[in-house]
């Protein structure tokens, strides 16, 4: 019973990850294709080949650009937030603030370290919560990617120097990526509150240095 219930939920984790991964690149470099078609009412001129590469491509830079340096940019308010709370989150620990007024890299260690343990602790109900933050982390990458998707390519469309002809729905894709920008930093602020309650509820003890063998 106990064997084949982590069997379906190793299965099924597995699938959630291969989804987010989809979410996180193809998907969003199919919509940056999407919106280019949108932006400039021109049909897909080339091969379906060609145009899933270059989806494939374009979402992979997307994902990367967001994940080495957007993200920081759209996480330093809840670092400054960190600075002036006092006891309106109790699960802040001293030491996560402490770590806040040195810099945000020293808090995102921590709390990525976490993220690992808490990944492949022993504790079942410990797995199954950072299984949740996990997917909900993937569905916001994927807003934020779609958000740079309908504000980007519109303004390339725009710009002095393109020959494109842009379409009358150019204005319309770029308030919709606006606000899909305010929704996933939204979703991202509360789930980072979740994360650092997940921190310090629970508490994953370090992985053991294994013994060396005396003779």
């Amino acid at each position: 019973m106990v064997a084949g219930t982590n069997g379906e939920t190793g299965t099924i984790g597995r699938a959630f990850d291969r989804i987010g991964v989809l979410l996180r690149c193809v998907v969003v470099g199919f919509l940056t294709l999407f919106v280019w078609m949108v932006a400039t009412e021109e049909t897909a001129c080339y091969s379906i080949w060609v145009a899933a590469a270059g989806a494939v491509v374009c979402g992979v830079l997307i994902y990367s650009l967001h994940v080495c340096v957007l993200a920081r940019m759209f996480w330093r308010p809840l670092i400054v937030h960190l600075h002036i709370i006092r006891d309106k989150h109790p699960w802040v620990t001293n030491e996560q603030r402490k770590l806040a007024k040195e810099g945000m890299d020293r808090l995102l260690l921590e709390l990525s370290v976490g993220r690992l343990r808490r990944r492949i602790s022993d504790d079942p109900e410990t797995r199954s919560v950072q299984r949740g933050l996990d997917r909900w982390r993937g569905m916001g990458s994927f807003l934020y990617c779609a958000g740079y998707s309908m504000i980007v390519v519109p303004l390339v469309v725009i710009w002095p120097k393109s020959e494109v002809e842009a379409s009358a729905l150019l204005e319309h894709v770029i308030i919709l990526g606006v606000v899909t920008l305010i929704a996933a930093w939204i979703s991202d602020y509360i789930q980072t509150w979740r994360e650092l309650w997940a921190q310090a509820t629970y508490k994953t003890p370090k992985p053991r240095r294994p013994r060396r063998r005396t003779r």
